[in-house]
């Protein structure tokens, strides 16, 4: 069986409640009013401007945290696969949404043992997912149901890389 396919109950329902606070900024988001919305010209004139830049930057970054990680440590390979091909995604769908080229980042790290290397990717996520959900707030109402599927994404990360299973 996969580690996927193994969840504890403690972790679903951490994963679910993560879930309902990123749906619930997006909601909130999504009742702001128009006049927060950036002008579509504006980010798509200057993608270096746009205020989903650090996005896009955090995620390229989580993105060479997981390849750094599986090239450190190929038995997490199957673990870490999936998760790093979310983040791929993620990277796609974020650059496609501010007309930008996704960042070449630079050192992701290295960790001595595999634990070690879990031990930052769950950090990393935890981050993320706060951060994606804080910037799902701001952001205008086209992009907050982006972000606020990205931030669930990475909280269900987290649930994952902590299952012992």
């Amino acid at each position: 069986m996969s580690p996927m396919s193994v969840f504890s109950r403690r972790s679903a329902l951490a994963a679910a409640g993560a879930v309902g606070v990123s749906a619930a900024a997006a909601a909130s988001a999504a009742a702001a009013p128009a006049a927060t919305e950036p002008s579509p010209t504006k980010s798509a004139a200057h993608p270096e401007r746009d205020p989903q830049r650090t996005d896009l930057v955090a995620e390229a970054t989580l993105l060479a945290t997981y390849d750094a990680a599986i090239a450190a440590h190929p038995s997490l390979e199957g673990k870490l696969a999936p998760m790093r091909a979310d983040h791929a995604a993620h990277l796609h769908a974020l650059a496609a949404m501010i007309r930008s080229a996704a960042p070449k980042p630079e050192g992701a790290g290295h960790w001595p043992t595999g634990a070690a290397a879990l031990a930052a990717l769950v950090a990393a996520e935890k981050s993320a997912a706060a951060d994606r959900a804080t910037a799902c707030v701001a952001a205008a109402r086209d992009r907050a149901p982006v972000l606020a599927s990205i931030s669930a994404s990475e909280a269900v990360h987290v649930a994952v890389l902590t299952n012992d299973a």
